[in-house]
């Protein structure tokens, strides 16, 4: 008699629902595989949660793993435990996700069978490694924002980075005092979750955990991962921090605090004490007073984290927004650094994109950082946004990539530093260097989808089309209406000549840039290599409509010229362009549209100019 589809001669069989039939022996062999690898040899947490679902998936289990079960039977919480307070399983399955990605396209790439727990889900799911795809399991996690959202007001806000300020400064003294230095002691601090069911304060979990980023990026070699989550409830407040070890997801240190709201400060230094005990940092040398932080204003503070939500929207309108928040904070507290550096970050941030004229906004950013490192010398964040500013607006890449390492050397975490010098790398045609940068940056701040972008564009613009439209997809897995995204999709999908996708993908940039000429530019490009000159030149017409206060990069109109193949006009748009200081220029070593011109004189000249290879 057959075996039935439920039972074969090697054992049970785990239905996909589609065709694939798979025998437990089968994906035992390959969790034994996975778990003896080097990427998970040391991680006992993960595979213990991996083994875990595996099995209990294999045995038909699969619907019945949810959160406070996980949380009870893997990572030892007591019947207390309440995942909507504790966020350790939905970290510890990103963690997991993460490290099984990378064992595919690595030391499993060759595996028969691949073993995934996809997103919304706590199952384990199965396929053939031929199919190159994974199936959705029907497991759903309990319901929580796309981005992890925190804190019902200002004062909650300064209750957390209060704490974890403190943490911050006091191992930064133990660091300096010292006289025999330690092995490098460091935190990274994850985004911060909103148990307050208020989607409107948004902006202050992201501006908090920019914050918190930022303040621990001089910490070399990152060893411990913070995590911190919220919850009001009336007056009363429940603040549960937990402490895990970077390298094998060890929780190695958690507690919940429960307080009046008018306590709500006086629990910084408890919890500061505690974490300080636990990697048993000194917080005062023997001997010696430590001189505590500035005392922000409060006020300030918010509207700073205001801007911080508003620059890492990135879109024109957005930056705009956020430097009106970076004003009203200076107006009121005017040796606020941090605020500064928001508006050094933002004006130099439209002046690279070719979002506004450079002429106007790079002296604007250069002051502001300037300003930055008067009120604080070792902001090396300042350092690093004073290197970018120093390339866009001098087309200096030796002295920029000098401010760089100074940068580096007083800020070694700092995202932001690796991600612009990524970005200067990149326009040298230094593509591997550059993709090393993101990847520093992105181990330091890995849910970052900026950073996720412009790695992106390395790739399309190192001709590596497949892994750009990768990217593109993966942010936009995280955030359905991130704008660059969808730009970056659409210019990958250009130079694969999937014309009507390109133009859906960068029609949507261009509704929620506020116009932004570059997509007009891209358009332009896309008709162009379609065929359609008439419409690639109606893109150039709109471009240059009369508008009030409307910067236009002449480089634009070069670039769509160079994809018509229209030699003359691209290199007198070009022209006016470098005489213009548009920032696009920069792109010309790099650029697809000018790669058939590399030959002609004029090509090598405009590379010399501004100084990039040709």
């Amino acid at each position: 008699m057959e075996p039935s589809p439920a039972q074969s001669p090697a054992g049970p069989t785990v239905p996909q629902g589609r065709e694939d039939i798979f025998a437990e022996t089968e994906v035992v062999k390959e969790l034994e595989k996975i778990l003896s690898s080097d990427g998970f040899r040391d991680a006992e947490g993960l595979k213990r949660f991996l083994r875990y679902t595996v099995e209990h998936t294999l045995h038909g289990e699969g619907r019945q793993l949810k959160e406070y079960r996980l949380g009870v039977e893997v990572f030892d919480r007591d019947s207390s435990f309440d995942p909507r307070l504790d966020p350790v399983v939905r970290m510890a399955a990103r963690r997991l996700r993460s490290k099984l990605k990378d064992y595919y396209e690595t030391e499993g790439i060759q595996d028969p069978i691949w073993i995934a727990v996809p997103k919304g889900s706590y199952a384990a799911a199965f396929s053939r490694s031929a199919s190159k795809e994974l199936p959705i399991s029907g497991v759903v996690e309990p319901s929580q924002p796309a981005k992890y959202r925190w804190l019902a007001g200002i004062g909650l806000v300064l209750l957390f980075a209060t704490v974890i300020g403190t943490v911050v400064y006091w191992i930064r003294a133990r660091q300096s005092q010292a006289a025999a230095p330690p092995q490098h002691l460091s935190l990274a601090v994850l985004p911060l979750l909103n148990l307050t069911g208020n989607p409107d304060n948004e902006y202050l979990c992201d501006g908090v955990t920019d914050e918190l980023t930022s303040a621990l990026s001089k910490m070399p070699g990152v060893r411990f991962v913070l995590e911190g989550s919220l919850q009001k409830n009336g007056e009363r407040l429940r603040i549960t921090v937990q402490l895990i070890r970077a390298a094998d997801g060890y929780h190695v240190w958690s507690q919940t605090y429960d307080r009046n709201s008018n306590d709500a400060f006086a629990v910084d230094d408890e919890i500061t004490q505690t974490i300080a005990g636990t990697l048993r940092v000194r917080l005062v040398q023997a001997g010696q007073q430590v001189e505590g932080p500035r005392r922000l204003d409060a006020e300030a503070h918010e509207l700073n984290l205001r801007g911080r939500y508003w620059l890492n929207r990135r879109t024109p309108p957005d930056l705009w927004k956020a430097i009106e928040y970076f004003n009203q904070a200076l107006e009121k507290d005017p040796a606020y650094a941090q605020a500064y550096l928001g508006l050094a970050e933002a004006y130099s941030t439209l002046g690279a994109n070719d979002q506004a004229s450079p002429r106007e906004v790079l002296p604007k950013a250069r002051a502001a950082a300037e300003q930055a490192l008067r009120w604080d010398e070792s902001l090396g964040e300042a350092h690093a946004v004073f290197a970018w500013i120093t390339f866009l607006d001098g087309w200096n890449s030796g002295l920029a990539e000098r401010e760089f390492k100074r940068a580096l050397q007083l800020s070694p975490n700092y995202a932001a530093a690796h991600q612009w010098y990524g970005l200067t790398l990149m326009l040298q045609r230094r593509f591997d260097e550059s993709v090393r940068e993101f990847n520093l940056a992105q181990n330091l701040d890995p849910l970052s989808l900026i950073l996720s972008t412009d790695k992106g564009v390395v790739y399309y613009y190192s001709r590596r089309q497949d892994k750009a439209i990768e990217e593109a997809h993966q942010i936009l897995a995280h955030d359905a209406d991130f704008a660059d995204a969808h730009l970056l999709l659409g210019m990958a999908q250009e130079r694969q000549r999937q014309f009507k996708i390109a133009v859906q993908e960068i029609d949507k940039y261009l509704e929620v840039s506020g116009q932004d000429p570059d997509a007009l530019m891209k358009l332009g490009v896309a008709y162009a290599h379609a065929g359609d000159g008439a419409r690639a030149l109606r893109m150039i017409a709109e471009m240059r409509k009369p508008a009030a206060s409307k910067y236009v990069p002449f480089y634009y109109i070069a670039d769509i010229y160079a994809a018509l193949g229209d030699k003359e006009a691209a290199f007198e748009w070009l022209d006016r362009a470098l005489d213009q200081h548009s920032n696009s220029c920069l792109l010309l070593a790099i650029d697809p549209a000018f790669e058939d011109f590399r030959s002609d004189p004029r090509f090598q000249a405009a590379a010399r100019k501004i100084g990039l290879p040709h």
